[in-house]
């Protein structure tokens, strides 16, 4: 065979899809259907086998009526075969229960009084059975809800644990509170594994408050119900009637939120408790000892604590033992009252602490006011780095260690916002060997020069500010009496801008001492007017790329 001669092409029968044989013998009917039709239509009557076949007008039409009903029922027929050989009719049900739930949790994501069925529930019957029999697509129940519709939830949910959010709004006026709240609320209760609970003293329609609400359910009522499922309790309740408690049996419950006074809310069981929020104003560490001393198994407690008050009675011997504790965020006391409570926690050293500490304001003038520096200075000799920062709105000041968990304090005292009395923490002994400092403005030449000389065992310093808070820094780090950060090997200036002359004198002055830094790190771009000259005084040189510009606060970054 020749080289060019081309290939013969492959014969042989070709495969025709099912759907095409299908949609011609669909048309072929079809069309023998049309055919018959006319035929029968252009008979005449004489035409017929049988003279008595000719009917009357009225009857024809009946007969077409018939035959109407006849091809609708048919083509429904095979629409509903087609459907059922549809891709998403093949599902199997537990993927389409997958695919419901999906649904269901997309459509009620948030808080609503409207019980939102997804539309996926009509794609045919197959989906919407599944989707009736599915009790756990109906655990999800806001009350109050109607009473007609309230039975319904109940029978689809099965005996399956709920997650319920109550309110006393007002939005079934047309029914009463028992019918559309009491009642149903009551055949839930052993059943609520989520309890949230939205509470307005200003609605009229229900004029209890929500201890009143809750006392049939208080532990000192006769026969009251034991929320004996319940995991998850959330309650926005904004009232200062501090009234007689409801006292909740909710022997497993796990994870607490509060919104409002917490001396006006209903008593739990808190003893299973690892997750405890409080979100108030004007508490102090006593409130707040108060209500941890019954979390023996807290692992994580977050407190919002808005216009804290400063109260000198509740300063006392009080030990709070959380053996467990992994996490607490404390935002804010006054920093008298703050160093009471973390002065009374008995906790494990690898626990997480962020707090914020406001000034002490209108004390008595026997008591000592204490200073933020009274609050971290003695806990500095536990760590070995300490970021001195900008928060929002105050300066914050993180210690990590390998051995104990990390700590952060934001000092709120100060006025304007700036790094004070450095000398006084820098006097605390300390095994301080990384100090980073990112912030706009620092301290006085005199007070870095007295901080850094008692930071001696420093390794790495990094340094974050404006081009002339720069300057003064490298100058400070040139004195003699005494040599500073003898040890010093890392000097991180990264996102920081300088005269490249004032950073090769600090590097000659180092290496004329004999302790010349090791590594120097800098933004690339950031040396005026270039960076020439660095890599003869360092053994390693980083240059980085500069970060992107995200914090509008200090845009000296």
């Amino acid at each position: 065979m020749s080289s060019n001669t081309r290939p013969e092409p492959r014969t042989g029968p070709v495969k025709i899809p099912a759907n095409m044989h299908k949609m011609s013998k669909l048309e072929a009917i079809y069309r023998e259907f049309e055919t018959k039709v006319a035929h029968v239509m252009h008979q005449r009557p004489d035409d017929s086998k049988n003279s008595k076949a000719v009917v009357s007008a009225t009857s024809f039409e009946h007969m077409l009526f018939q035959a109407e009903q006849r091809i609708s029922r048919s083509i429904h027929s095979m629409r509903r075969q087609y459907n059922r050989r549809a891709p998403v009719n093949r599902l199997p049900n537990e993927l389409i229960l997958e695919i419901l739930q999906y649904c269901m949790a997309s459509s009620n994501s948030h808080l609503s009084y409207d019980l939102r069925i997804p539309a996926a529930f009509s794609t045919c019957k197959r989906w919407r059975d599944i989707a009736i029999s599915a009790t756990c697509l109906w655990t999800k129940i806001s009350l109050p809800m109607h009473p007609n519709l309230s039975p319904l939830l109940l029978e689809r949910s099965g005996n399956r644990p709920v997650d319920v959010y109550l309110s006393n709004s007002a939005r079934w006026k047309e029914c009463s509170l028992k019918t559309s709240l009491v009642e149903p609320f009551d055949k839930l209760v052993p059943r609520i594994s989520s309890l949230s609970i939205s509470w307005d003293d200003d609605i009229k329609w229900n004029t209890q408050t929500l201890n009143q609400f809750l006392a049939p359910y208080s532990t000192d009522a006769d026969g009251c119900p034991e929320f004996s499922s319940l995991r998850f309790l959330k309650i926005w309740d904004f009232s200062d009637d501090e009234e007689e408690e409801a006292w909740l049996s909710t022997p497993m419950l796990e994870k607490l939120i509060l919104h409002g006074n917490i001396n006006s809310k209903p008593t739990v069981n808190m003893y299973h408790l690892v997750n405890l929020q409080v979100y108030w104003c004007i508490m102090s560490s006593a409130d707040i000892l108060g209500l941890l001393h019954e979390c023996v198994k807290l692992k994580t407690c977050h407190i919002e604590n808005e216009t804290p008050e400063c109260r000198p009675a509740s300063r006392r011997s009080w030990r709070c033992i959380l053996n467990d504790l992994e996490t607490l965020t404390l935002h804010s006391l006054c920093v008298s009252d703050m160093h009471t409570l973390l002065d009374s926690l008995d906790i494990p050293s690898s626990t997480t602490i962020a707090t914020t500490a406001d000034e002490d304001f209108h004390l008595p003038p026997e008591i000592e006011p204490v200073s933020f520096v009274d609050l971290i200075g003695p806990r500095i000799g536990e760590f070995e780095a300490l970021t001195i920062s900008h928060g929002c709105p105050g300066i914050v000041y993180d210690f990590t260690s390998d051995s104990r968990g990390f700590r952060s304090f934001e000092d709120n005292t100060s006025s304007p916002r700036s790094i004070r009395s450095l000398p006084a923490l820098a006097s605390y002994p300390n095994i301080l060997t990384y100090l980073e400092l990112d912030v706009q403005t620092l301290p006085s030449s005199q007070d870095l020069a007295q901080a850094l000389a008692s930071w001696s065992g420093l390794t790495r310093l990094c340094i974050t500010t404006q081009e002339e808070e720069f300057e003064k820094l490298v100058l400070v780090l040139q004195g003699d009496s005494p040599l500073l950060l003898p040890r010093l090997e890392c000097f991180d200036c990264s996102e920081t801008k300088f005269k490249r002359s004032s950073l090769l004198t600090f590097l000659e002055f180092r290496r004329d001492r004999g302790i010349s830094i090791k590594e120097l790190v800098m933004t690339k771009g950031f040396s005026s007017p270039d960076a020439e000259g660095f890599a003869l005084l360092v053994e390693k040189l980083n240059e980085v790329d500069p970060s992107p510009a995200t914090n509008t606060l200090f845009p000296f970054r």
